[in-house]
């Protein structure tokens, strides 16, 4: 019986250990490859730190996990690209095991690698062509900062969920009208590609990232 049920998970890891690479490994080395020299050493910084994605490891399986995502990360910064590539089995491997699915820990390391400073400021500087022909909302600035702010510490809120406390945050005017319309932030969420990694159900609890 136990032999039966090692013969069954080793034929189960085999077949998910030899599939579906370019689902998720793949965007990774076509975001590496691509990367600005400047940006890879800020990127191996980043990743190499001890606690980055760090709320990932719910169990010891999500901890193996993520140190076998790390290694392939940075041997793809460092342009080691064959040992990286000859870590996609044990990777696929993994991924039948632990609370956190791969294709999660994939969206929401790429998350937190496309949140950081260097991309807050271009977000930031950026002129959109959609607001270049209109006068820009006096709180577009503030609106934008605290969304990202929130979507990079909660990477699973919904738009519907920032939107509402995007709302209620700026609060009415002295004629009860809101400061921030439901259109406005709509429009701010999608001209900056703004969102969650992953729509879940029910939406998850979060509290706006204000920086006061």
């Amino acid at each position: 019986m136990i032999e039966k049920i090692r013969e069954e998970m080793y034929k189960k890891l085999e077949e998910t250990a030899s599939s579906h690479y370019d689902s998720y490994y793949f965007d990774l080395y076509g975001w590496a490859v691509l990367l600005q020299e400047h940006d890879r050493e800020r990127f191996i910084l980043e990743v190499s730190d001890d606690n980055w994605c760090s709320e990932l490891t719910v169990t010891t399986y999500d901890s193996a996990k993520l140190s076998l995502l790390k290694a392939y990360i940075l041997l793809l910064l460092h342009k080691h690209n064959d040992a990286a590539k000859a870590m996609l089995p044990s990777l696929k491997a993994f991924d039948i095991l632990g609370v956190v699915s791969s294709d999660d820990f994939i969206n929401i390391a790429m998350s937190k690698l496309n949140e950081s400073d260097s991309f807050k400021k271009e977000v930031y500087s950026n002129i959109n062509s959609q607001n270049a022909s209109g006068p820009r909302n006096t709180y577009y600035d503030a609106a934008l900062k605290i969304m990202i702010d929130t979507w990079s510490k909660y990477p699973l809120a919904s738009k519907n969920g920032m939107k509402v406390k995007i709302i209620e945050y700026f609060g009415k005017d002295r004629f009860g009208k809101d400061k921030v319309s439901d259109s406005s932030v709509k429009r701010w969420i999608k001209i900056n590609n703004l969102g969650p990694v992953k729509e879940v159900r029910p939406p998850i609890p979060f509290d706006l990232v204000t920086g006061s």
